[in-house]
């Protein structure tokens, strides 16, 4: 079975804001892809850590281990993307699904399960996963299909190197508790204290000439 067809489902995700004028600005600057692990099992929720930590453009933002706990948590961390899995204590990871998929925005969500069955498949892909994975043989597709859905939300916030630039500027002015407009503000009136002093400096210049 091809990695396209075990993975790819349909995708609807529209453009997205986060949480914060800095942090969603630095989600942009560093192009990060904010992942959060829906799954009862430690081991799997490890491992998925892990291997977070081997892909740079990918941010952990959150675990939940049951289905009630899972929405709330989602909705409170706001991810990029959910991997989701099936059977989880207290419900349904399908109901899950189409619960996250209610939200605005919804996350993209990656179904992964040992329950890799047709039916299973064809219910998640009604519900409105973007790719479902058989956790014991494509579990090393998820790096692909996350960074599927980085490229997606990149194209989908018409980044560029120009607007990154323009980001990373705003980013600074968050930091520094300033607006875009402030920072501008700002800019012009230093632009015109040193237009003084260079004014100053040479009428100083000038008045020296023509004393000597």
């Amino acid at each position: 079975m091809t990695g396209e067809r075990a993975g790819r489902l349909h995708r609807n995700q529209t453009s997205t804001d986060r949480p914060g004028r800095a942090e969603r600005v630095q989600s942009l600057v560093m192009d990060k892809l904010r992942v959060f692990i829906c799954d009862d099992s430690a081991s799997v929720r490890e491992r998925l850590v892990t291997m977070a930590l081997d892909l740079p453009e990918v941010d952990m933002v959150g675990q939940a281990e049951d289905a009630p706990g899972s929405v709330d948590a989602v909705r409170q961390a706001q991810p990029d993307v959910v991997i989701l899995d099936i059977r989880m204590p207290g419900g349904s990871g399908i109901e899950v699904l189409r619960r996250l998929k209610k939200m605005v925005p919804a996350p993209a969500v990656i179904m992964l399960t040992n329950f890799s069955y047709e039916q299973y498949r064809a219910k998640c892909e009604a519900a409105g996963a973007d790719f479902f994975l058989d956790k014991s043989t494509e579990f090393d597709q998820i790096p692909l299909a996350l960074e599927q859905v980085r490229q997606g939300l990149r194209t989908a916030r018409g980044q560029t190197p120009d607007t990154l630039a323009q980001a990373s500027d705003t980013l600074v002015l968050a930091e520094a508790g300033l607006t875009p407009q402030s920072g501008h503000t700002a800019g012009a009136r230093r632009r015109s204290e040193h237009q003084g002093k260079m004014r100053a400096a040479g009428q100083l210049q000038a008045n020296r000439w023509i004393s000597g």
